[in-house]
């Protein structure tokens, strides 16, 4: 999987992409900027990129954080057919409180946004064990989506 690619690299890579059927994550050129986020996504599949992930780029709070949740809504909202990118690494370190409440909360998001990648790195030490909570966080959710979806049907 190839991360962040955009205006600046794509054409640079563009060949071993292909050559190799690597998986792209797309973002934007600015973070606040979506619409370059669906021309560097059409400008992929023009130039024979095939497998793309969507990244809005998640802003951690206090820079930005709310407005980059609204981007992932709009994308989702215009685009419902390519993969989402949800990646909360710089929110759980950049955030002074519980990191399982933190993945609790924003895997909750990350499944109304229909998101099919979280992504949380586990490079500084508060990160530490933040895939397995992602993890459980994740999975949580689904569970109970679909205990909820059961309920609807069955109830």
């Amino acid at each position: 999987m190839v991360l962040s690619l955009n205006s600046r690299n794509m054409d640079e890579v563009r060949e071993n992409i292909i050559k190799n059927s690597a998986t792209t994550v797309i973002i934007p050129d600015i973070s606040t900027d979506i619409e370059s986020l669906y021309h560097n996504i059409d400008h992929a599949r023009n130039i024979g990129i095939k497998n793309i992930i969507a990244d809005p780029v998640l802003e951690p709070s206090g820079h930005g954080f709310l407005e980059s949740l609204n981007r992932f809504r709009e994308f989702r909202k215009r685009d419902r057919t390519t993969p989402l990118f949800f990646g909360i690494g710089n929110v759980t370190e950049l955030m002074d409180a519980d990191s399982q409440g933190i993945h609790a909360i924003l895997s909750a998001i990350a499944a109304e946004l229909d998101a099919n990648i979280l992504f949380s790195p586990e490079y500084s030490f508060k990160a530490r064990g933040s895939v397995s909570e992602l993890r459980a966080a994740s999975q949580m959710m689904m569970l109970a989506r679909d205990r909820a979806a059961h309920q609807r049907i069955w109830g």
